[in-house]
């Protein structure tokens, strides 16, 4: 956990949405959203900014949002996962931490376009 004790600090000195969105327009912190400066399809001369959401750990929305139960088992053999990570990051209470994650996700999922909307 060495390298990266500096970017833990920082993140658990983060309290306020203002220093989290701190994080989020640095180099290194993953955001909600993902900026990309691609080449311009009408224009090949110039760039555009384009502006979309960022990723969850799982493949899209669905996976957190729908009832299913290959789905529910997904989110779960998920969580657990999380929760190794933690385990092996030495993180305190990895338990309760891959449910606040996992709980977390879900919530950014539900706000999330479907895959068939998304721009």
């Amino acid at each position: 956990m060495a390298p990266v004790q500096d970017d833990l600090k920082r993140i658990s000195a983060a309290h306020s949405k203002k220093d989290i969105a701190t994080l989020f327009g640095l180099a290194g912190f993953a955001s909600l959203f993902d900026i990309d400066l691609p080449p311009d399809l009408l224009n090949p001369d110039q760039y555009s900014v384009v502006i979309s959401q960022s990723r969850l750990g799982l493949p899209d929305r669905d996976y957190y949002l729908k009832d299913d139960p290959k789905l529910a088992e997904i989110r779960e053999k998920y969580t657990v996962y999380i929760e190794q990570m933690l385990q092996l990051g030495g993180i305190p209470e990895p338990h309760a931490k891959a449910r606040d994650i996992m709980a977390f996700e879900t919530q950014v999922a539900q706000r999330q376009w479907p895959i068939e909307e998304a721009p």
